[in-house]
């Protein structure tokens, strides 16, 4: 613990008194203390919020993605209005657009419609700007924030398949406007929560019907008092919570820890929020017991009874810990990654730099979990990142940078998001034995699957399941061939047979064949009163119409008036016609 305190100072050159850091830039230093600052506490029914504003985007994502975002070719192409030598980008003739670059084209289309509100929202911005909301759209602030999204996604691209492979996930931004539920307790469901201006929603390729919301989006529609604002924004915090929950099968006091963002837009200022829901807290709301929280603020990486090692000084050594006994306390010494001869056959657990970087992001992971210090269950904490002003060049690459961030971390698959999790066949929470739990998933194998995909034999198989489609495809095709045949033969054998008498009228009921089936069939079915029709042993028909014989002189009779049906123009023989009913 004492080095986790030393890397937080820096020795002055003299080697006099410690000068402290503004921001820490070691990976393990947690850096919680720079979020008690002086809070805005805002009531919503039986709860409390807390909102700590102008925070880093690291206290919101993990460092690691705003450093893969910061990576990105996005973040730093500078839109075409950006180009112009001007002081305010507002002045810029929007119509001389270059119609090569139309990237980020229609942000800056929607912002000239937004309200033109000077005051941030952090500075009770919302306490008067009525007339700014009355000269203009408050509904551009959204598609300001849709056409930022589209912008984003069209360049990025970011999918994912599900857990079986059949289908593909992305985050699509949607202008839906709808109102949500929320719960603040057990039985405590409230439906005074404000409209969605747009929301963040899970959707699936091939699609589905149904919105999955992730993420909502909030702007600025009415004057009213800061704290109205905030709780109106907690409100959709918590309905999103209550949309992330519901899709866990997990019982009611084990649910798991929870993070809600949410993307508001002020003007021409855009901001995230970012609030952590701990599971016990959520466990004992919403079941009205109070459960206690037994988790390990730093959950242990290593078994237990071993050492956790050291973290690299600063100078690129790794550290080296050895254990000469069971019980004996372990020796650490530094040693120069480069050094070859390093006697490593007493080593227990050694970390390079090079995979250095899984602490890191355990770290850094355990830090947003531990940003939730608040002892009473009911008290919540909701971090907000500075508003980034669109208009200003630096700004905009700030907030597409932490946009690009927040899409990464959330199809990254460790957010703590239900309908992500859920996604990503991700469980919750840890089972209670491990070994059981990997045992049980190895049993569990699909029953459809019957040779894996990655073994050296599937190009054998392949092969044969090729040889076998050739062979009942050259099959079929002499079969077709075989059809083709017979009947050029049949009919060459009609037409060639001697005597009118026989050849042209049998050559005649050859062609009318199906005709003539396609008549007796539709004739019988409008036939109700023919019960069944059968042959004796004998080769005499009889018919049973309720339990009544006919005669033969009848029978005459009905064959008759079945040829008369059958129209004009038709040249069937009475003997063909008879031998089809008695069929």
């Amino acid at each position: 613990m004492s080095t986790l305190a030393n890397s937080a100072q820096t020795r002055h050159p003299s080697g006099m008194d410690p000068l402290p850091r503004a921001e820490s830039t070691s990976p393990f230093s947690l850096g919680t203390s720079s979020v008690d600052k002086e809070a805005r506490e805002i009531p919503v029914h039986n709860l409390k919020a807390k909102f700590f504003f102008d925070r880093p985007a690291e206290d919101l994502i993990p460092a690691r993605y705003l450093r893969m975002a910061q990576d990105t070719p996005l973040v730093h192409d500078r839109p075409w209005i950006f180009r112009n030598p001007v002081q305010d980008f507002r002045r810029v003739n929007l119509k001389a657009w270059s119609k090569t670059e139309l990237r980020y084209q229609a942000v800056f289309k929607a912002l000239r419609h937004v309200p033109k509100i000077e005051t941030g929202l952090w500075d009770g911005g919302t306490e008067d700007c009525e007339k700014e909301l009355i000269e203009n759209d408050s509904r551009a602030q959204a598609q300001v924030v849709y056409a930022l999204l589209n912008g984003i996604d069209s360049v990025m691209g970011l999918k994912k398949l599900t857990a079986d492979a059949k289908r593909v996930f992305s985050l699509k931004a949607r202008l839906l406007i709808y109102q949500m539920e929320y719960w603040t307790g057990y039985r405590e469901k409230h439906k005074d929560g404000p409209e969605t201006d747009a929301v963040i929603a899970l959707e699936f390729d091939p699609g589905r019907d149904n919105v999955i919301p992730i993420l909502p989006i909030a702007v600025t529609n009415y004057q009213e008092p800061l704290e109205d604002a905030l709780a109106d924004k907690f409100k959709l915090i918590l309905a999103q919570l209550l949309q992330h929950v519901r899709p866990l099968p997990v019982p009611g006091d084990k649910i798991p820890d929870q993070e809600t963002f949410l993307i508001g837009q002020h003007g021409s200022k855009l901001h995230i929020m970012r609030a952590f829901f701990p599971g016990h807290k959520l466990s004992s709301l919403w079941c009205r017991r109070e459960i206690p929280y037994k988790a390990s603020p730093i959950p242990p990486m290593h078994p237990a009874g071993r050492p956790s090692p050291s973290p690299s000084p600063p100078d690129g050594t790794a550290a080296h810990i050895e254990h000469s006994g069971e019980n004996d306390a372990p020796h650490v010494g530094t040693a120069s990654t480069t050094d070859a001869t390093r006697n490593r056959s007493n080593s227990n657990r050694f970390y390079t730099p090079e995979n250095i970087e899984r602490v890191q992001q355990h770290i850094e992971s355990t830090k947003l979990s531990m940003l939730d210090n608040e002892m009473d269950t009911r008290t919540f904490r909701v971090l907000c990142t500075r508003e980034y002003d669109l208009w200003k060049e630096k700004d905009f690459a700030d907030a597409v940078n932490v946009l690009v961030a927040l899409q990464l971390y959330l199809l990254s698959g460790s957010a703590r998001c239900g309908p992500l999790q859920a996604v990503f066949n991700k469980p919750p929470y840890p089972p209670d034995d491990s070994g059981t739990q990997q045992s049980a998933d190895e049993n569990e194998v699909d029953e459809e699957d019957e040779f894996d995909l990655e073994s050296a034999d599937v190009e054998s198989l392949r092969d044969k399941l090729m040889q076998q489609l050739e062979v009942l495809q050259s099959a079929w095709r002499q079969r077709n061939v075989e059809w083709a045949e017979q009947e050029e033969k049949a009919q060459r054998g009609a037409m060639d047979t001697p005597g009118k008498e026989y050849g042209a009228p049998r050559h005649s009921e050859v062609l009318q064949e199906p005709r003539v089936q396609r008549t007796r069939s539709a004739r019988e079915l409008r036939r109700s009163w023919w019960d069944f029709v059968w042959e004796d042993l004998e080769g005499k028909r009889l018919e049973r119409i309720e339990g009544l014989e006919v005669s033969d002189d009848e029978e005459e009779e009905r064959e008759e008036r079945g040829v008369e049906d059958e129209g004009e123009g038709e040249d069937i023989s009475r003997s063909e016609v008879t031998m089809c009913i008695r069929d």
